[in-house]
């Protein structure tokens, strides 16, 4: 299968503009659990949501757009699942590096070690962001598939009489 590179330039915008979605949610998130933590559990599953629907919607117009100029996704196309791992890593341990500053400077993050937000912490946001842009970018190209024609394989071994 032939790919087109992956450019620098685009996991890198997506991974530091995904960390700073995390962050805002780390801090709105904080922010509202202490104000009311008897809503804590419902905060964090909308915290959650945020992410996986941003890193999805991101997703889904990289598949689509990604689909539509390589019709044939065995001849030619981005390396999606590549980009969007780089992506990941970067937004997973830039947004932990950043909570754990922005903990240190007093905001309510919690008390984690720098360890727990560059392992443990980035593992988890590594994970929900790589899982909502794939999951998005394999819908993006369903759509977009849809309204393709249909492309028809020719086996090498097939005769001109088969053709």
């Amino acid at each position: 299968m032939k790919s087109v590179g992956v450019t620098k330039q685009s996991w890198l915008l997506r991974g530091l503009a995904l960390a700073g979605v995390l962050v805002v949610v780390r801090i709105v998130m904080g922010a509202l659990v202490e104000a009311s933590p008897e809503h804590g559990t419902a905060v964090r599953m909308v915290g959650l949501l945020i992410v996986v629907g941003v890193s999805a919607t991101w997703g889904f117009v990289d598949g689509k757009r990604d689909r539509r100029n390589h019709p044939d996704p065995d001849h030619g196309g981005t390396d999606l699942v590549m980009m969007w791992m780089f992506a990941a890593i970067v937004a997973g341990l830039s947004a932990g590096l950043v909570c754990w500053i922005l903990g240190k400077l007093g905001l309510n993050m919690g008390d984690n070690s720098l360890f727990f937000e560059l392992v443990s912490g980035a593992s988890w946001s590594l994970l929900l962001v790589l899982v909502g842009a794939l999951a998005g970018k394999v819908l993006g190209a369903k759509t977009a598939q849809r309204s393709l024609p249909e492309i028809h394989h020719v086996s090498p071994s097939s005769t001109a009489a088969e053709r």
